[in-house]
This record gives structure tokens, C-alpha cells and sequence, in this order.
């Protein structure tokens, strides 16, 4: 019998575009803007119930979508849609923005005194001591909860809770309401939107808590260091000791947690915690976490949605800068109603000695407080003591599984930095696990510090590295020792912006140069739209220190504000996509111009504070190549006359002319004068200039470059760099 043909069976799989009609359901915002006032909480839950009811099929279709009804501070839901439903609903009379859930990201004992926020003995006219502690102010923070069991939430003194507070201490896991006290007035915890796109959390696996304690410890660090109570004898290890304290010892707390223990917090639930706050009755709201670039428009932005009806309600919103530094247009929250807050150094620091069998001395920055061999132990480079697999570069950092155990064992690592911030860190896991004892580690020039706890761990810049490096290979037995780190107060240099803080300007909005200072609540008519001019007097680069290091107690009498007004936030809204006028014109101390041809003039208002009867008298130094000029160059306030308004005119001088396009940042500054006195009010301006320039020869009757110009120097030896950092001009 002849073989039969093999049958060859096709499978053809069509995969048709069904892009945009995917049934697959995902968590969408639906955002439906201000709240009528009249309108009771209920009715609004109902009537978004009835919308998706609609869209849906049927009531019970809507309430099992639903995640939450957001009805307090303003309208709108979270329920589980699909891309065709979310579209249905996008075109629903009364809906702002229909938006997918996104994740966002997380984000001490000197600080405060730094900053001259010290309790005085014998009261003192401080601001501390001037708003009484902050006693019954009432901060919300969103984070990943607290641990109502430390000290800086103990309420020893306090009062009774303000009646005005409406909020209450929802009960979960390890956490019911008699963790709550007359500190922590509020405790509550949302979970769904995360659930809701990840599944349910596992707490076997992942060490994390159903309620409002904190896992992980980022929200008791946040909460404690703007209310934490006073706590004396404190320290870290033996470092750093002296009384921990929260800015505002006595304010009350209110919990919202929002982040877990992944470090994800999603959109859903961080705006159901604005609302909730809103509701509650909170004075502040505290926000350490945001989204990673690139950043999406304002009206898709929980964070920007949700602080600006806080803000409208007269709520302070205080929002990190982010932790993407030290690269430029990395900074996030950047709305102008919210207050946005750099990382930035303090005049505090730990040092140790490292002593060489040469006895060559050098001091590095440690946080290892543990005990130390009692005598010299062998120091090995680490690209001396690689494995077989790993190259040249990963062993000098240190990086995971590139060192020989064998070669490791009892001896201490130089390492030198190649690698990303946590460098240091994962140096000492991977020293450890080859058995050594020590890791000294190299790395640009910068005050972050690395926690060590088994094995000593010391910072030192390059120049010191490449010295120690250098008597390794000059002898066959290289030896160290390590003295015990101290506390080092009162440093020269400092303040300083942290390495890892973000920089600007807001890639979103690069118009605006945001001043991060502070308006205490010493004063009641001061609301947050009065941003304060109590700034530095320069910057060193205003996209790096936006307003630089906040000097509160004289943030709280600055005798002129900037007062914004919703309507002011309107029109910047209104501007966006269309032009930039309302940008310029927005009420804030800064002037950030991204492009100035010609001519421009931009207002600003500001409302006296000071004594009734003030004189204030415009003073200007103008940057090179731009003529600047305030009218009225003098304002004058009176019993009927607080607010007043100038204008601040900008010309470039430059002619343009040649081939090469530069871009310079030039910075300069302004203020008044108060009645004649030394005592300025600083407001900062930004201008960015883009000029047709050529090196060869550009002269005008003002200003006149040849080929010896430095900058033509400059432009010639970095031209292979971009960015407006290289063509600094600072004043």
C-alpha cells in the first residue's frame, strides 16, 4: 500500500486592528471639575452613579464599577471602564477630563535649627514661638501612613481636637482608633485604585499593613519632620544627637495613606485622599511623591487637580521638587498654586579620620557608628580583587558580584564611583558579601550619605581616592585605620542643593520659576497665595535653587506679598496652549521670560503687610544685554491704598548678527526698598535669550565681543555641549 501524502494542515492567525476597541476595562478618572456649593455630598454620589448607570446598562453594572465617588472638594468618580465607555463618557455634558489610572512615586534633628525655627526659652519673638508651635494648625500628609507609636506623636500638652475637624481614624490591620490621640487626630487609608490595577495585595509576601500604619517608614519621616513632637536625647545611633522636633511641634496630624510598600501610589486614591482632606478640615496638605517625565498636562494631573481645589479652599499644599537631580527640567509639581520644595543641605555633617600605614591622614563622611578593629587592616583596590566575569568598570564601583571573595576576605575595598546615586550602598552589599571589613568609597563631591550598620562604609571625593589609591600601589603591604565618626556642627558651606533633588525649569511649564519659600501661618491673613519675597538676595542658578533656602522667620514679616487669587490660576489655565501672556503676568516673585526678542512688559501686584503707611522704592540691577526698568518706580501704601501694581520692562540691547545660535541664561535682580532703608524685598528674574551669534565680531553701542571674548573661548572648547548651563552669565 502506497504511502499516503502527508497532509500539511495551516494554521493563519488574522490579528485584526481592534486598537481603541479593546473591552478590556482598566481604572479611568472621570473628573467632572468644581462642586456647587448647595449641592449635598450624597446627591453628587448619586448623580455620578446615575451617569455611569447610564453609560453602563444598569445600576448595579455602576456600582460594581465604581471604585470611589470623589464629592467633597469636587466632582467626579473612579470606576473601572473600557476604552469605548471611558470615550462615551469623555463626551458627557458637565465632564472636564476622562484619564487613565496612573502609579506615581514616593519620593531630623537640625534641620529646623538651621533654619533659625528654634524654641526659645524664654518664648522669644521667633517664629515658632510667634505661632505658638503651630498649636491647632492641622496637617494632612499623604504617604505611606505612620507609626503612631513614636515618640514624635505623643501628645503631651496638647489640647482637646478643634471642633472644626470632621475627620476620624478609620480601623485596619494593627491599627484602631486608640492609636489616635490629640496628635493624630486622623488616620485613613486607600486602597482601591492600587487593587484595582494590581490585584490583591499579597501581605504574605510583602511586608505591608491593610490599614493606615506605615510599612515602610516614609510617611512617619514626613509627618514627624513638619509636626513632630518634641523629643529629647535624641540621635541616630550616637550621631546627630539633640532634641528631634517637627516644625510645627504642636500641630495636629492627619494621616492619609495613599503609597505601599512596592513605592507605588496611584492617581485614584491620592485624589479620594484630597478629597477626603478637603472634607476633614485640614490647614495643610504635605505630598512627598509624584510622577516620573513626562509630565502630563495640569488638567490630567491628580496631583495638580486635587491641590488646586485644597488651594481654592484656602488649604497650603507643599509637594516635593522630586528625586531625579542633578539633571536640569527634571522637577515635578510644578503648579504654580502648589508650594514646591527642593532637597537642600544643612550646615551638619559626620566625619571620620582614615589614617594609612604611611600615616597620611585624609577625613571622609561616614554614618558607621559601630566598633572598629583596633588595628591596621589591609587595604585592596577593587579592581585588584575583580572576579574572573566581571570587567573593569563594574569592579571599580564595587557593582554586585564583582569582586573575588577569595581576594576580599578580611581586607577593605577602595571603590570608586561609576555608577548611579545608590553606588555607595550597593559597594557595601557586595564587600560584605565577599567577607571584607571596610569600604572606602570615591565619588564626585557631594554631602549625600550612605547608611552602613555591619561593616564601615566612608565617603571620600576623588581627589582624596585617587591619593589613596596612590599609596596602594606604592607599598606591598598597603594598611588603614578608621577613627569613630563625630558630629560636625556649623559648617561654612551650606546650604547647598542636595545632588539627587530636581532641577528645573518645569519641563510642563518652563515659564514659570517657582520661589520655594514659605509664609508661616504666624499672621491669620496670611493665606498661601501671599508668597512671601523673603528670598536670597542672589541665586547661584535660579533653575537649581528656584527661590533658594527659605528664611522663615523673616518669610513672616516680608512687608510686601505677591497675593494670587483663583481668578489669577483661571487665567494661567485659560493661557495654556495659546500663548504666554497669562503665563508672564501670573502673580508670583519670579519673572521667567523663555524668550525675549525686542520688548516685553510684565505686571505684578503686590499687597503690603508691613506697617500701614510704607514707602517702597523699585531698585534694579539689570544683566548684561538687557535693559530693565520698573514703573512706578516708587509705591506708596496708606490706610486706603494696600495693593498696588508695576510693571517690569525688558529690552535686549544685542544686535544679532553671524551664523552660531547660543543660548545664554541671564540672570539678574529686582526689589523695593522699603522707605529708603538697607532692608530689600527680592524678587528674581529669568530671561532666556536666543541670539544669532557669532564669534568672529558682534558689537553694538553698548556691548562689543571679539575672538578673545571668553565666551567665544568657551563656545569653542564645549561645543559639543548643549544645554544653557554652558553659557552662564551670572551677576
Amino acid at each position: 500500500m502506497a504511502d499516503k501524502p502527508p497532509v500539511v494542515v495551516v494554521v493563519v492567525v488574522v490579528f485584526l486592528p481592534l486598537l481603541g476597541l479593546c473591552s478590556c476595562a482598566n481604572v479611568h478618572i472621570v473628573y467632572m471639575g468644581e462642586l456647587h456649593p448647595e449641592l449635598h455630598p450624597e446627591l453628587v454620589r448619586d448623580s455620578h452613579h446615575g451617569m455611569l448607570a447610564a453609560v453602563l446598562g444598569s445600576k448595579q453594572a455602576a456600582e460594581d464599577a465604581i471604585l470611589y465617588s470623589y464629592r467633597h472638594g469636587f466632582s467626579g468618580f473612579a470606576a473601572v471602564l473600557t476604552n469605548a465607555q471611558a470615550a462615551q463618557l469623555s463626551d458627557w455634558p458637565g465632564v472636564v477630563r476622562v484619564v487613565r489610572n496612573r502609579v506615581l512615586d514616593l519620593h531630623t534633628t537640625r534641620s529646623w535649627d538651621f533654619m533659625r525655627v528654634n524654641p526659645s526659652p524664654s518664648g522669644g519673638s521667633g517664629i515658632l514661638s510667634g505661632s505658638k508651635f503651630g498649636e491647632d494648625s492641622i496637617i494632612g500628609v499623604l504617604d505611606t501612613g505612620i507609626w503612631p507609636e513614636s515618640a514624635s506623636f505623643r501628645d503631651d500638652g496638647i489640647g482637646e481636637v478643634p471642633r472644626r475637624w470632621k475627620g476620624q481614624c478609620v480601623a485596619g490591620e494593627r491599627f484602631n482608633a486608640s492609636n489616635c490621640n490629640r496628635k493624630i487626630i486622623g488616620a485613613k487609608w486607600f486602597l482601591k485604585g492600587y487593587q484595582a490595577e494590581y490585584g490583591k495585595m499579597n501581605t504574605t509576601d510583602i511586608h505591608e499593613y491593610m490599614s493606615a500604619r506605615d510599612a515602610v517608614g516614609h510617611g512617619t519621616h514626613t509627618a514627624s519632620t513638619a509636626a513632630g513632637a518634641l523629643v529629647p536625647d535624641a540621635s541616630f545611633r550616637g550621631l546627630a544627637s539633640g532634641v528631634a522636633r517637627g516644625g510645627a511641634p504642636r500641630a495636629r496630624l492627619a494621616v492619609y495613606k495613599v503609597c505601599w510598600a512596592t513605592g507605588d501610589c496611584t492617581s485614584a486614591d491620592i485624589l479620594a485622599a484630597f478629597d477626603a482632606a478637603i472634607h476633614d478640615g485640614v490647614d495643610v496638605l504635605s505630598v512627598s511623591l509624584g510622577q516620573a517625565p513626562p509630565l502630563p498636562a495640569y488638567v490630567d494631573d491628580v496631583l495638580a487637580i486635587g491641590s488646586f481645589h485644597a488651594v481654592v479652599r484656602g488649604i497650603t499644599v507643599v509637594c516635593s521638587a522630586g528625586n531625579s537631580g542633578p539633571y536640569s527640567e527634571t522637577v515635578i509639581n510644578s503648579a504654580p498654586w502648589v508650594l514646591t520644595v527642593a532637597a537642600g543641605t544643612i550646615d551638619r555633617t559626620f566625619l571620620a579620620k582614615i589614617t594609612l600605614g604611611n600615616n597620611s591622614t585624609y577625613v571622609g563622611q561616614t554614618m558607621y557608628s559601630g566598633k572598629h578593629a583596633a588595628t591596621s587592616m589591609r587595604i585592596v583596590y577593587a579592581e585588584d580583587v575583580s572576579s574572573d566575569n566581571a570587567d573593569d568598570t563594574d569592579a571599580r564601583s564595587c557593582t554586585a558580584g564583582s569582586l573575588n571573595a577569595t581576594l576580599v576576605k578580611g581586607n577593605v575595598v577602595l571603590c570608586f564611583q561609576t555608577r548611579g546615586q545608590r553606588a555607595s550602598q550597593v559597594a557595601v552589599e557586595t564587600v560584605k558579601k565577599a567577607r571584607g571589613v571596610g569600604v572606602i568609597f570615591a565619588q564626585f563631591l557631594t554631602k549625600d550619605i550612605a547608611s552602613a550598620f555591619d561593616i564601615p562604609l566612608i565617603q571620600v571625593d576623588y581627589q582624596v581616592g585617587t591619593a589613596i589609591l596612590a599609596y596602594t600601589t606604592s607599598t606591598r603591604n598597603p594598611t588603614v585605620q578608621f577613627g569613630s565618626a563625630k558630629t560636625i556642627l556649623g559648617e561654612l558651606i551650606g546650604p547647598e542643593v542636595a545632588y539627587f533633588s530636581s532641577r528645573g525649569p518645569s519641563s510642563l511649564t518652563p515659564s514659570i520659576l517657582k520661589v520655594y519659600t514659605f509664609v508661616a501661618n504666624v499672621r491669620d491673613e496670611y493665606g498661601f497665595e501671599m508668597v512671601s519675597e523673603a528670598a536670597p538676595y542672589k541665586q547661584a542658578n535660579p533653575f537649581d535653587y528656584g527661590g533658594g533656602h527659605v528664611d522663615p522667620n523673616r518669610a513672616a514679616h516680608p512687608g510686601l506679598v505677591y497675593d494670587m487669587r483663583p481668578s489669577d490660576y483661571v487665567r494661567f489655565l485659560c493661557s495654556m496652549g495659546y500663548n504666554n501672556s497669562a503665563i508672564l503676568n501670573l502673580n508670583v516673585p519670579s519673572i521667567t521670560i523663555p524668550e525675549l526678542r525686542g520688548k516685553l512688559s510684565v505686571s505684578r501686584t503686590v499687597t503690603n503687610v508691613g506697617p500701614v503707611t510704607s514707602k517702597y522704592r523699585a531698585r534694579v540691577e539689570a544683566p548684561p544685554g538687557v535693559n530693565v526698568t520698573v514703573n512706578p518706580s516708587l509705591l506708596t501704601f496708606n490706610s486706603t491704598v494696600n495693593r498696588l501694581t508695576f510693571k517690569v520692562a525688558f529690552q535686549a540691547k544685542l544686535k544679532v548678527q553671524g551664523r552660531k545660535e547660543l543660548v545664554f541664561i541671564i540672570r539678574g535682580i529686582f526689589g523695593h526698598t522699603k522707605n529708603d532703608e538697607q532692608q530689600v524685598q527680592i524678587a528674581a528674574y529669568t530671561v532666556r535669550i536666543q541670539w544669532m551669534f557669532s564669534c568672529n565680531a558682534v558689537s553694538n553701542a553698548d556691548i562689543s565681543y571679539t575672538t578673545k571674548n571668553p565666551i567665544c573661548e568657551q563656545e569653542r572648547s564645549k561645543h559639543t555641549h548643549t544645554g544653557p548651563e554652558s553659557w552662564g552669565l551670572t551677576i
